[in-house]
């Protein structure tokens, strides 16, 4: 499959499917929002790539870390910490697998297999389960829509390094 969500979501739009997508933020939007919410001195360069480090610029844990943040700033690294080990607590993990629909059982897996292969083609993966082939495909075709996988080198496929680590973890 050599689709990318754009080509993805204009054949769901052929068929006149209202389709949404999810994605983690770009570095100039994470910026911008610490502008916004009144955090400027965190906008540095080093700042944002620390905090994207741990939330992966996904919106439910850049929102974690304001309320967290909020009355003190000065905590920051403290506020990021908790939140990288929340990612390796089961509650936290459950918690955010719902927030990014990994609860269904087959499109889990199916990330599951590729988080521990690191990079695969739906080819790739179609071999290493015992599911259908259709079910894989659009495991693939459903995650690149919400941008937990992303497409990489000659045909294969990555998953985000947050679902990487929630996709591990939730199936232990």
């Amino acid at each position: 499959m050599t689709n990318t969500n754009t080509e993805n979501l204009d054949k769901f739009r052929e068929k006149h499917v209202t389709c949404f997508t999810l994605k983690p933020w770009h570095d100039l939007a994470l910026w911008q929002w610490l502008e916004d919410i009144g955090f400027p001195n965190l906008g540095d360069k080093n700042n944002r790539q620390r905090i994207t480090k741990v939330t992966g610029n996904w919106p439910i844990l850049l929102y974690e870390l304001y309320n967290k943040t909020k009355n003190a700033i000065h905590l920051l690294d403290h506020h990021l910490s908790k939140i990288e080990m929340g990612l390796k607590e089961k509650e936290t993990v459950k918690n955010l697998e719902v927030s990014f629909g990994l609860r269904y059982v087959e499109a889990k897996k199916v990330l599951h297999n590729l988080a521990i292969l690191g990079e695969a083609s739906i080819e790739n993966l179609m071999e290493l389960t015992d599911l259908p082939p259709e079910i894989v495909y659009r495991s693939i075709v459903w995650a690149d829509l919400l941008n937990l996988v992303f497409p990489s080198s000659n045909k294969t496929w990555k998953v985000d390094p947050i679902v990487d680590k929630l996709v591990k973890l939730g199936t232990e």
